[in-house]
């Protein structure tokens, strides 16, 4: 019998001013995962949380007004009888879909990439 496995993807969020998530990437990382640990019955965590734009304001621009973008990393772990399990895609589109319709925030993700077992 198959055992499960684990695949990883990358995630990246942009952020409006005003939204929980624009000084606490955290939550974001945290709502990602939560869709599929509570949602969808997965194992999920997340690490990894980066800045990639935005973090500090040019000359001019009153602060507070322009996007962040950060970038992490969801691991999840899933069993043969859940369709993630030959789907890995299907887990990346409901963390997408949580964070999209659920909570407001524009993103998109990249992979997911089976994790050696090893």
């Amino acid at each position: 019998m198959a055992g499960p496995r684990a695949y990883r993807f990358e995630m990246m969020v942009s952020v409006e001013p005003g939204h929980t998530a624009y000084l606490d990437p955290e939550w974001a990382a945290d709502a990602a995962a939560s869709a599929l640990t509570d949602g969808y019955g997965l194992e999920a965590f997340y690490d990894n949380i980066e800045l990639v734009e935005g973090g500090s304001t040019p000359t001019g621009v009153e602060s507070g007004t322009r996007r962040r973008t950060y970038r992490f990393s969801i691991t999840f772990e899933v069993d043969p009888d859940h369709v993630a399990y030959g789907d890995p895609e299907w887990a990346a589109d409901g963390a997408h879909g949580a964070l999209t319709y659920d909570h407001g925030i524009e993103c998109w993700f990249v992979g997911p990439q089976p994790v050696d077992s090893q």
